[in-house]
């Protein structure tokens, strides 16, 4: 039987994404991979991880049904005889950990996007729309120049939209 934990812990490694979700942009622009490890390369990380996943608590009957769920995700040997306090902190723990690691999953899928045919996208559809005008001196280099900052807006944008498509 689901419970819907699986999908409860999607939605919270989402909204760690959304949290850091330009400075996610900004590595993948600057030619980098986004970084799954939350402790270290996102400030505040491991507080925005309690955050997502809140204070939770579990009766045994509820720390249970999201270890049946969640158990490729805990990190228990053995959970059997475990005491009720013991099984929820178990719980817990696996919930966490799925959380991270649909996280992690999630961004090696953003890493996955290929910036620079986005971005030869964008400004493809930018010039099918505007022109470069009517100057025939006026070339492409002179027009990405020109339009640098519109570009960079709508490549972020165009990469939200991406990330926001992203299955998880």
């Amino acid at each position: 039987m689901t419970y819907g934990y699986r999908t409860e812990a999607e939605t919270a490694a989402r909204s760690i994404v959304e949290i850091y979700e330009n400075e996610i942009i900004e590595r993948l622009i600057n030619g980098e991979k986004a970084s799954s490890d939350l402790s270290n390369d996102y400030e505040n990380g491991d507080i925005d991880l309690y955050f997502a996943i809140g204070d939770r608590e579990y009766d045994p009957k509820t720390a249970i049904d999201l270890l049946e769920e969640l158990d490729k995700f805990s990190n228990a040997i053995d959970q059997r005889g475990l005491w009720q306090d013991v099984l929820a902190s178990v719980a817990a723990d696996a919930y966490k950990n799925a959380v991270t690691a649909i996280f992690d999953d999630f961004i090696n899928k953003i890493n996955e996007i290929d910036v620079e045919t986005v971005r030869d996208d964008v400004k493809l559809e930018m010039l099918e729309t505007e022109g470069t005008g009517e100057d025939e001196n006026y070339d492409a280099r002179d027009w990405e120049r020109d339009n640098g900052d519109r570009i960079d807006a709508a490549l972020k944008a165009r990469l939200k939209e991406e990330i926001d498509e992203i299955e998880i």
